[in-house]
């Protein structure tokens, strides 16, 4: 109270073009006050704009890492490969540059579960990649080891039907077929990765191994070379199907938990998404509000202003006026 009539007092005995320039420069302040809170405000929308912006750029990339990990798994070459670590890469660093603008603990801890989580999807697909470097070997050892076999095999029924020995000739031709018979189970297996057909074909093997073992009892010493590397070969055959096995169970595995952690990572690229939409509806809801107050409080403010100012201007002129007329009369 003392200080309004001290400050009312002050402008009674100041000029008007004071008094005028008091009341401008409240209408300036009101003005700053009204733009920097609109400033402000926006700022915050913008920000929360380029928190959104980047959470989705980390849930297109996460998309992106599943098609690029689709075509590999279908071509299964060094460009395919090449187009997985380079999108691995980019989520890497979309991940980090989300995280120097993001501030509240929740939002770090998702996104620093999220960084985890690609760490373990880069280490899991190079698990694959090597599983698949397996498997393929492995088909090139079984590719070997059978052609080994029927080289074998083909070398001693040269030399059977050479010796006019029909009987083990047509003993021969029976390995050859029990041969071929166990490449067929052995392609229909990798070709369908079926646990049921690796046992057929792995019996097709032993039964071939068996045919050449009982052969070797019916026909002449000098042929005994050639038929332990025919059996040389088929053992090397069906361990080659064992590799390719623990190798396409081991990409499964990889591919699995590739998998997960890619759900793992759009769920929680969603919920950060949807957490920054509400956080954004509330900033611009907040704005609007402190933008409204701070019109209001100008408003009060020059409205009281402009009222105390123009009775400090207006009352002594009245004053004097009624002076003049008492003069005057």
């Amino acid at each position: 109270m003392v200080m309004s009539r001290g400050l009312s007092q002050r402008l009674a005995n100041a000029s008007v073009s004071l008094k005028l320039a008091v009341g401008f420069g409240l209408v300036m302040l009101m003005t700053l006050m009204i733009s920097a809170t609109g400033w402000f405000s926006n700022q915050a929308l913008i920000d929360r704009g380029d928190r959104v912006t980047a959470i989705a750029e980390i849930n297109e990339l996460t998309l992106q890492l599943r098609i690029n990990r689709s075509r590999y798994e279908d071509l299964f070459n060094a460009e395919s490969a090449a187009e997985v670590r380079t999108t691995l890469d980019q989520l890497d660093a979309a991940l980090a540059y989300a995280r120097s603008l993001l501030r509240s603990p929740e939002n770090l801890q998702s996104l620093d579960g999220q960084i985890q989580t690609a760490r373990e999807y880069r280490q899991s697909f190079a698990d694959m990649s090597k599983a698949i470097d397996v498997r393929e070997a492995s088909r090139s050892q079984m590719g070997d080891n059978a052609d080994k076999a029927v080289d074998q095999a083909n070398k001693v029924e040269a030399e059977l039907l050479k010796a006019d020995n029909i009987l083990a000739f047509n003993g021969i031709v029976g390995v050859s077929k029990l041969i071929q018979q166990a490449r067929f189970q052995v392609r229909g297996y990798t070709y369908s990765g079926r646990p049921d057909f690796e046992k057929n074909a792995n019996q097709a093997i032993d039964e071939a191994v068996t045919g050449i073992n009982t052969l070797a009892g019916d026909i002449s010493s000098e042929y005994l070379p050639l038929l332990q590397q025919a059996v040389v070969g088929l053992k090397g055959y069906r361990a080659a199907v064992g590799q390719y096995r623990d190798a396409q169970a081991a990409s499964q595995a990889a591919l699995e938990k590739m998998t997960a952690l890619g759900t793992t990572m759009l769920a929680t690229s969603n919920e950060m998404i949807a957490r920054q939409n509400k956080s954004r509806n509330a900033d611009s809801d907040k704005s609007v509000l402190m933008i409204a107050v701070a019109t209001a409080l100008a408003l009060v403010m020059s409205i009281l202003a402009a009222w105390i100012i123009t009775r400090q201007i207006t009352t002594p002129l009245q004053e004097t006026l009624e002076v003049v007329e008492r003069v005057a009369s």
